[in-house]
């Protein structure tokens, strides 16, 4: 019974992580939801971590570093398209 709680919530994390993303990203509205990445998606590897799933542990991981990765992106499109 608990482990089938962790995973639900291991779940919820990922998701949630992706609804923080979605008022900057598809509303092109600013706003700073998207820091709330970085403690849900903690939440979410400490679950899955408990479980020793590691889909889990690498799809809660990807939503922690999700900040710097579309930062990233964003800048590289950016340089690529200003000429």
């Amino acid at each position: 019974m608990a482990r089938k709680i962790m995973f639900t919530i291991s779940i919820i994390c990922i998701l949630l992580s992706l609804a923080c993303w979605i008022p900057n990203i598809v509303l092109q509205t600013p706003g700073l939801y998207f820091l709330l990445t970085f403690p849900i998606s903690v939440i979410g590897v400490l679950c899955a971590i408990k479980l020793k799933n590691k889909t889990l542990i690498v799809c809660n991981a990807i939503m922690f570093f999700s900040t710097p990765i579309i930062i990233w992106t964003a800048s590289i499109f950016d340089w690529l398209f200003q000429q």
